[in-house]
């Protein structure tokens, strides 16, 4: 359910709720994303409304974020993705010799050095693993990425978590699950390991795409702890987790079967949690669909639809991949090669309309650097435009208390063993 703010009574803030079926409101922030552009392979932050409204050739509202560890390494800084709260930006970095999860502040860009996390500092990288593709559940602190051992791990590795509010983080680190099928396997030049994403709304579920290239649905994960240390979600049952092809699901539901010769990945969930957002070859070249209904939703058939009619039918080959949602759900940021090597963002009202007006974000400096693997960073929450007024008085979430205002966050926490969200 949305808010937005109404009015205030003995102190405290009151709500009216948005329109039915609207993702709860959101602001939407920069878009940080990774880029070749000044010699360098590392992420970079671009803010989407900059001068005149618009971030296409505006050079004063991108950033460098990360610094691959200085020139004197010169490694490779990919797959951003910012934490619920807006404040901190995880990635996937080779600068130690083989990938580690870091993160960095999002106000502070390196230097100082970004805080390694999924292994201990000076670990020796020919016998340590690699690790991708991080994301956050809405505790801002329990990240998922994606394993791989120098053993070989199955296709892909498997998915393993970490808590970045223990002392020790690297010790957190732990075995989640393994999929039957393996996972899809990175590649080596830029992260690009099709990553794990948790539920923004319940984060007993996280989506992931296997090995064959089908999106997985995973869930009964234990959810964290609010205001503690959380819930080891390594400490499941393997066999209290369920796990659910997606793709094949939908396309029994929704059509004739076809469960071979293509491959969803990428995949990023609507700000309300019932939506999925990924990149497919299913109609040649490699275009975006969305994924509605059934088990997302909790009604109606499961089906896999493009975004964009126009792109899907073409004859002509179509490169747009890696979409991620606007915070506010009005928008999706997205990598596209097939006009130049571009980060786009595209308004979600008339979908054939928004791709030809879509805004590039990321090509502000000369030579056509190589961008890709947007994300789009979450502000606090905006106001929701009323349908039916029901007046809620919203605890915790947008209270003044002794003249200190709190606000939630675009992603809202879940609360533990209640089955609502606050």
């Amino acid at each position: 359910m949305a808010f937005g703010l109404a009015g205030i009574t003995g102190g405290a803030w009151f709500a009216v709720t948005a329109p039915a079926g609207a993702a709860y409101p959101g602001v939407n922030g920069d878009i940080a994303f990774f880029s070749t552009r000044s010699s360098m392979n590392v992420i970079w932050q671009v803010n989407p409304t900059g001068a005149n409204g618009t971030a296409a050739g505006d050079q004063a509202a991108t950033t460098e974020l990360t610094n691959g560890g200085g020139a004197d390494v010169g490694g490779i800084d990919a797959e951003p993705f910012y934490s619920p709260d807006g404040q901190t930006v995880f990635f996937d970095s080779n600068r130690t010799g083989n990938w580690v999860i870091f993160s960095v502040p999002q106000a502070t860009p390196e230097p100082p050095a970004a805080s390694e996390l999924s292994q201990p500092s000076g670990a020796n990288p020919a016998t340590s693993p690699n690790d991708y593709g991080p994301s956050v559940a809405s505790d801002s602190k329990t990240v998922v990425f994606q394993r791989t051992t120098s053993s070989g791990n199955g296709n892909g590795g498997a998915l393993y978590t970490l808590y970045t509010g223990a002392a020790n983080v690297a010790a957190s680190v732990c075995l989640l699950y393994t999929p039957p099928d393996g996972l899809l396997s990175p590649s080596a030049s830029a992260g690009s390991a099709s990553r794990a994403v948790f539920d923004p709304v319940d984060p007993s579920k996280l989506v992931y795409t296997d090995a064959s290239g089908h999106l997985h649905l995973l869930s009964g994960i234990p959810t964290p702890e609010l205001g503690g240390s959380p819930t080891n979600p390594c400490s499941v049952n393997p066999s209290s987790l369920t796990d659910t092809d997606l793709s094949a699901t939908a396309d029994q539901q929704s059509g004739p079967p076809v469960t071979t010769g293509y491959q969803d990945e990428n995949p990023d969930w609507s700000p309300d949690g019932t939506k999925l957002i990924f990149d497919s070859t299913r109609n040649g070249g490699q275009t975006i669909w969305t994924m509605t209904g059934g088990i997302l939703s909790g009604s109606g058939t499961l089906s896999a639809n493009p975004l964009w009619n126009s792109l899907a039918n073409s004859s002509g080959p179509q490169i747009q991949y890696q979409p991620v949602f606007s915070p506010d759900g009005t928008q999706i940021a997205y990598a596209e090669a097939t006009r130049g090597s571009s980060v786009f963002s595209a308004d979600l009202v008339n979908m054939d309309q928004s791709y030809t007006n879509a805004e590039n974000l990321s090509l502000s400096t000369p030579g056509n650097p190589a961008n890709s693997e947007p994300d789009w960073q979450p502000l606090s929450t905006g106001n929701g435009t009323p349908e039916a007024p029901m007046i809620l008085l919203l605890p915790g979430s947008a209270l003044l208390i002794g003249g200190i205002a709190l606000t939630i966050q675009r992603r809202r926490r879940w609360v533990p063993g209640s089955g609502v969200t606050v």
